[in-house]
């Protein structure tokens, strides 16, 4: 889904779910920055297979978004 549409769409719980153990703000206002308003990385990696070779898979700890 888009950015907009995740803002619209995504809850506070949901938010707060996806980003279970990672160090955040949960806030309204970050909605639109849920992992599910992102391409999921692993079908976008398979579909670059013969432009890299991915080595490791990283998970994030830590999410800071700035004004």
């Amino acid at each position: 889904m888009s950015r907009s549409e995740a803002a619209r769409k995504v809850t506070r719980k949901d938010y707060a779910e996806s980003l279970a153990g990672v160090v955040c703000a949960h806030s309204d206002v970050l909605l639109d920055e849920a992992p599910e308003a992102y391409k999921d990385i692993r079908t976008v990696m398979r579909g670059q297979v013969d432009l890299v070779k991915s080595l490791v898979e990283l998970k994030p700890v830590l999410s800071v978004k700035g004004r």
